[in-house]
């Protein structure tokens, strides 16, 4: 069975596709925000730029840009954190993070519902998730993970 096919089995959450003005924010210094990948009631990827190591944040903030939807302290655990591609001549690179949401309050499943509900694009596709096949491959090497 592929790396794929075993991904998709594995998860509890159906994955969904969001629009691009979706955001997560890492809370309380905010030093990581970027753009929601895919979502579901269990945790969400997103891609970022970045230069800092692992970072300690515990909630976050999900929101859509121009728009009224703003989720506040949702409780995450960092999964996987690794750079996409390295540009040599920069301390910048591109990040891809995945999140496995906390306990979650009554009103952040009901709005994490209605998020999806009303926003979601569409079922996410495997590849769009395979990402954690690759991490799965470098775990040897620490820059690519988070505590």
């Amino acid at each position: 069975m592929s790396n794929r096919m075993q991904l998709a089995e594995e998860r509890e959450n159906k994955r969904f596709q969001v629009p691009r003005d979706a955001l997560a924010a890492l809370r309380p210094d905010y030093i990581k925000v970027g753009q929601i990948m895919n979502i579901s009631m269990g945790g969400l990827g997103f891609r970022y730029l970045g230069s800092e190591g692992p970072s300690i944040a515990s909630e976050l903030d999900i929101f859509l840009a121009g728009r009224t939807f703003y989720l506040y302290k949702v409780p995450f655990q960092t999964v996987w954190d690794f750079v996409t591609n390295e540009m040599p001549s920069s301390s910048i690179n591109m990040k891809v993070c995945g999140l496995q949401f906390g306990d979650l309050t009554p009103h952040q499943i009901s709005q994490l519902e209605y998020f999806i509900q009303a926003y979601a694009l569409g079922e996410a596709q495997v590849e769009e998730i395979s990402l954690h096949s690759i991490v799965k491959e470098r775990r040897h090497d620490q820059r690519w993970l988070c505590p």
